[in-house]
């Protein structure tokens, strides 16, 4: 791999080598343009499955000569296409290969927007070929190749033995830690729209799941509940009595869940901002001195900080960042 750290005058690059742009965003490359990858072959496997999130079937197309390769970054994409590899709310760089005597796992540890081609030799045999061998057996060992292409990183790769799906699952969990059990109430029916107009449209709502017998056990508020897209504030006209409206949910067995998302309004009167700039909680741009437009908060620290903003600005029940530390498509309006 070829690693660019100096510009040279004189030489012609290619268009977007140093630099791309979309719309009024500027991505800068200052060590030019580069990628990592690596091939990855599963030995005597037809079929794989995993690289989500994709409107795809079950188990893993070959793409190659057939379509784009699967893309991991995060999206927040309304009317998504069906059957498409196409990239979607969530990006996870894990495969498992499968068959009825082993189970193997590889997890392509990389957080830059990656590519993914697939290909397996059985399923890229055309329709006589399989007709023959129903007739004729292929004594041959069939494979499952992935091609992992990210943007930058390095090459960090976990493999998984198994040889079972729980054995791989398992051995996967001890590498990412496991999932946390979640609280009772979050394993019922979640009811959302996008969007409630006011306190009263909740209320309706919430007594019509009553009316109609229905069990529902949180309801959650898009971020048009707020003041001007002023996270862990109330819009003061729609939402002039958010107590009141906590109170009557909480009346009927059930919680609310407020949307946030991971950017923080710039406005020098609003609470929020102005502490996070004092604080230098922003992410900041190449120059590493300006704050990045949109303001995403950065760190671990300044999401226990927005944990306490909430505590202290709000009295919903509790509040839900859709993107969490992950990379997410620059200027989404939901996440």
């Amino acid at each position: 791999m070829d690693v660019f750290t100096t510009r040279d005058d004189g030489v012609q690059y290619p268009d977007g080598f140093w630099e791309e742009k979309f719309k009024s965003w500027t991505d800068s490359k200052p060590y030019g343009s580069s990628s990592v990858g690596v091939d990855i072959t599963m030995v005597g496997f037809r079929s794989a499955y995993g690289l989500p999130e994709h409107a795809d079937s079950f188990a893993l197309k070959s793409t190659v000569g057939s379509t784009d390769p699967y893309r991991l970054f995060n999206l927040d994409v309304f009317e998504y296409e069906i059957g498409n590899p196409m990239a979607l709310y969530v990006a996870v760089p894990y495969l498992m290969a499968h068959k009825k005597e082993a189970t193997a796992g590889v997890l392509w540890l990389n957080a830059a927007e990656t590519w993914i081609d697939t290909q397996s030799t059985e399923n890229s045999k055309g329709l006589f070929r399989k007709m023959w061998n129903t007739v004729v057996p292929d004594e041959s060992v069939p494979n499952f190749t992935s091609h992992f292409m990210s943007e930058s990183g390095l090459v960090d790769v976990f493999f998984f033995s198994g040889p079972t799906p729980q054995k791989v699952q398992s051995q996967l969990a001890m590498t990412t830690g496991v999932t946390p059990l979640p609280p009772l109430f979050s394993l019922g029916y979640h009811q959302c729209r996008w969007n409630y107009k006011d306190q009263d449209d909740v209320a309706t709502v919430n007594s019509k799941f009553d009316e109609h017998d229905i069990p529902m056990d949180v309801i959650w508020l898009d971020i048009e509940h707020t003041d001007g897209k002023k996270y862990f504030t109330w819009h003061p006209i729609h939402f002039k009595n958010p107590k009141q409206m906590l109170d009557g949910v909480a009346a009927s067995g059930r919680k609310m869940v407020t949307i946030i998302d991971p950017h923080i309004k710039k406005d020098t009167g609003y609470r929020v901002y102005k502490d996070a700039k004092d604080m230098e909680l922003y992410v900041k741009r190449a120059d590493n001195v300006t704050d990045f437009e949109v303001c995403e908060l950065a760190t671990h620290d300044t999401h226990n900080w927005a944990t306490v903003s909430a505590i202290d600005t709000t009295t919903m029940e509790g509040y839900w960042d859709p993107n969490g530390m992950t990379r997410s498509e620059a200027g989404s309006k939901d996440g």
